[in-house]
């Protein structure tokens, strides 16, 4: 979500949970991050709920194109991504 009265500061939320055949943790923590036509970056700020052996993940991606809904990039120090808007 672009933060009012910026022209391209972002703050988010991200959550995640298992999925079957991936047995994760459920959390969620807290970004904030900048926005430009050509990147999206967004760095984990603070946990919401924290589970045991898991870090903050930052994520760097091309914008979705105009009316589109996923970003995907990279989860830098892990592995690529995908986000829907939901």
């Amino acid at each position: 979500m672009r933060e009012p009265g910026t022209s391209n500061r972002l703050k988010a939320t991200f959550s995640f949970y298992p999925l079957p055949g991936n047995p994760a943790a459920s959390g969620s923590y807290t970004m904030t991050g900048s926005y430009s036509p050509a990147r999206v970056a967004l760095y984990g700020s603070h946990w919401i709920h924290h589970p045991s052996g898991y870090i903050l993940v930052n994520l760097i991606g091309k914008p979705p194109p105009p009316g589109g809904n996923r970003f995907s990039g990279s989860a830098v120090g892990c592995s690529t991504f995908s986000l829907k808007r939901s």
